[in-house]
């Protein structure tokens, strides 16, 4: 009785392990193409600028303790 019962482990230990094993198998890779990607046309480069002569005005909230743009840390 008693090896009838350790065989039945053994069997059962064996499905275990294949069961455990056979989740293990590894995912084949990939092979599909890689979807074709679109580029977009580009503009041609303009010749001129176009704010050429353009003056920017810059307010600040409070009065700047320097005029030198290097030195000031406002």
């Amino acid at each position: 009785m008693i090896g009838l019962f350790r065989a039945a482990q053994r069997v059962a230990l064996w499905l275990v392990g294949l069961a455990l094993l056979a989740g293990c198998v590894p995912v084949p890779p990939d092979t599909s193409a890689p979807a074709p990607e679109t580029v977009p046309p580009t503009a041609p480069a303009p010749t001129t600028p176009e704010f050429a002569g353009t003056v920017i005005t810059l307010g600040l909230y409070q009065e700047p303790e320097m005029l030198n743009a290097y030195l000031r840390t406002q």
